[in-house]
């Protein structure tokens, strides 16, 4: 499935200017970097959330469950069931804790999520494809099937060649070389 040239366009220009970071970076992976794709600073702006929103939304034929590792695909949730609503349709969002809280429902899903529904998950950057795995392997464990990942960046280090050899459909918005490093 392929996304809309003119809204991916409009989004690599705000992408480039507002998250792309230059300088010795050590990702969550663990490895060194020489630049950084800060998508947060994209996706906490009204246009780049929306634009993202947009784009992955369009993938959504069918699933009516968005959710992905918390902090990093928390403000494309709220876009995109946003967006769900716009378009009249239903849709329900989850978050996925990399462990669970000492106090409260200690739940490492949060939301609405059901057994036995199947999902999306939103991803911001995917490396080595490690904390979108452990989500999914958590999304999994819970009862519900994910079907597709999303992705604003495929940093191209083998992260989405890992998610597919497992079975999952993983699909950018962009590649690392889309953003010229």
């Amino acid at each position: 499935m392929s996304y809309n040239e003119k809204l991916r366009s409009k989004l690599l220009k705000v992408l480039k200017k507002k998250s792309l970071i230059f300088g010795d970076i050590v990702l969550a992976s663990g490895k060194r970097s020489s630049y950084y794709i800060d998508t947060k600073m994209t996706s906490l702006d009204s246009e780049g959330v929306v634009l993202c929103a947009k784009l992955f939304y369009s993938q959504l034929k069918g699933i009516d469950y968005v959710g992905g590792p918390t902090i990093g695909a928390d403000p494309f949730i709220g876009a995109v069931l946003y967006e769900c609503h716009k378009h009249r349709r239903n849709a329900y969002g989850f978050l996925v804790r990399k462990e669970s809280k000492s106090h409260g429902t200690q739940k490492l899903v949060e939301g609405p999520l059901k057994k036995g529904v199947e999902v999306a998950l939103m991803e911001d950057v995917i490396t080595t494809g490690g904390s979108v795995y452990q989500a999914i392997q958590t999304v999994e464990n819970f009862g519900a099937k994910v079907i597709k990942v999303l992705a604003v960046v495929d940093r191209e280090e083998g992260g989405v060649k890992f998610l597919e050899e497992k079975g999952y459909p993983t699909y950018p918005i962009f590649k690392k070389s889309d953003l010229g490093v």
